[in-house]
């Protein structure tokens, strides 16, 4: 006892200093990264969870006024800004619409789940198709590109042009389709006329198999990851254990 007594009075050694900071060093390294993990998991959800009910509410918004997304003209690529205009931004508040001039609203291109290039998602430089970006107010970047009549898609970076720029981390795919045909695979989703996230509409197995589109970092397609927003839809708006962070 009068060991102790005289060790609190003396204070603590060097080495004891030493050995509780090596201690806490060690406690830090490792719970910060699993405590940022959870912080931008978090902030990605809610930020995807909020495009998602805002192109929502604007999508129904737009068939009270032009009717069911059926009858829409989406009209062939060059067309875009076009349809971009009719459809989109009428019903949404826009900080700023670029039209094709994509460099006005980015400075970098994205890229896929696994982090290759794709001509898909290269927004900035330029892709194989027309693209028509606009900005929200909260500096969500969204550019929109079709095919043909039948469909527009919508992608979405949800926190502008910051890191990791990634499909499935921070960019995300929305799909606005003509068509109502259950057997129609186009964009991987149980198939069904109106507004969706890419993939929507099908099992959790199929959204994190390793087919093309897939969120599973084994896929391989030109986008990996489109499935991404689908699954964490499907997930009650929760990135899991699972998913491919």
């Amino acid at each position: 006892m009068n060991k102790l007594l005289k060790n609190l009075k003396n204070g603590f050694t060097l080495a004891e200093v030493l050995i509780t900071l090596v201690i806490i060093g060690v406690i830090a390294a490792m719970t910060i990264p699993t405590t940022i993990a959870k912080y931008q998991k978090e902030e990605t959800v809610s930020r995807l969870k909020k495009v998602y009910a805002t192109l929502l509410t604007a999508y129904n918004t737009a068939v009270f006024e032009h009717g069911d997304i059926k009858n829409w003209s989406f009209g062939q690529p060059n067309n875009i800004a076009n349809s971009v205009s009719k459809y989109i931004l009428p019903y949404l508040q826009v900080a700023k619409f670029c039209g094709t001039n994509n460099r006005d609203c980015t400075s970098v291109d994205r890229v896929t789940l696994i982090g290759t290039e794709s001509v898909c998602i290269k927004v900035y430089s330029g892709g194989f198709r027309p693209f028509a970006s606009f900005q929200l107010p909260d500096g969500t970047i969204l550019w929109g590109y079709n095919d043909d009549d039948n469909y527009l898609i919508l992608a979405a970076d949800i926190n502008g042009d910051k890191g990791p720029n990634k499909v499935g981390r921070d960019t995300f795919w929305f799909v606005y389709d003509k068509r109502d045909n259950p057997s129609d695979r186009k964009f991987h989703r149980a198939g069904r006329a109106g507004f969706y996230m890419w993939g929507d509409n099908n099992p959790r197995e199929y959204l994190k198999g390793t087919g093309a589109d897939n969120c599973n970092k084994n896929a391989s397609s030109i986008v990996v990851g489109a499935h991404c927003g689908a699954l964490i839809k499907l997930d009650g708006w929760q990135i899991k254990d699972d998913y491919p962070w």
